[in-house]
């Protein structure tokens, strides 16, 4: 637990020193362009379950939907959604859990791409790096049935994850993959602290406004 908040502590004061260099356009001058901007935008993601191992595809998977808003050319807050369903069944017994994560994000990254002077290798040019973290709650409803009686229980716990993300941009729109630990804290549980990790895949959608 302790190694885990030294983790999140320097992610984020890693975010701070980023938010106090602004970004130098390529002529030397002035800031970076809006075409230079890493984030903003609509994503939409699509995510499996790498940590903890468990059985069946139904138990893995888990969407998102995200907006990100920039503050600076390379820097961005936004807020992302992760809903997912289980669903369990055996005798009489009837299981079913929906829940979501909710996270106010920032992120933080570079267009490495603009590091890469050689023509042979044009293709990576739109080649991004990002790094962030976010925090939040899960919001979880398990329903339960016995021989025909339903009980619900309705939960919240603070949770909070970082982002390990590369980017594949186009003129309107980017490709996504992204690593996110996730940690939820349960008081109720010993060890309090519910861990998993998540693999995304997904597209970003720039011209998306609100």
């Amino acid at each position: 637990m302790r190694q885990e908040k030294l983790t999140f502590i320097i992610v984020f004061l890693t975010f701070i020193v980023f938010s106090l260099v602004q970004p130098v356009s390529a002529e030397g001058q002035g800031t970076s362009t809006p075409k230079e901007n890493l984030f903003s935008g609509l994503s939409l993601k699509f995510g499996w379950m790498t940590k903890p191992n468990v059985e069946g595809l139904g138990d893995k998977w888990i969407a998102s939907i995200a907006f990100d808003k920039k503050i600076r050319p390379y820097l961005a807050w936004g807020l992302e959604c992760q809903p997912y369903f289980r669903g369990y069944k055996g005798g009489d017994i009837k299981t079913s859990l929906i829940a979501g994560n909710v996270f106010l994000n920032a992120k933080g990254g570079y267009p490495i791409g603009k590091l890469i002077n050689m023509k042979a290798l044009w293709f990576l040019k739109p080649l991004k790096l990002y790094g962030g973290l976010g925090a939040g709650v899960e919001l979880s409803n398990i329903s339960v049935t016995i021989e025909g009686e339903s009980y619900n229980d309705f939960n919240l716990h603070f949770a909070w994850h970082m982002i390990f993300g590369v980017e594949y941009a186009l003129p309107k729109i980017s490709f996504i993959v992204e690593y996110q630990p996730v940690r939820v804290i349960d008081k109720n549980l010993e060890p309090s602290t519910i861990k998993s990790s998540y693999l995304f895949l997904g597209i970003r959608l720039y011209n998306f406004k609100i």
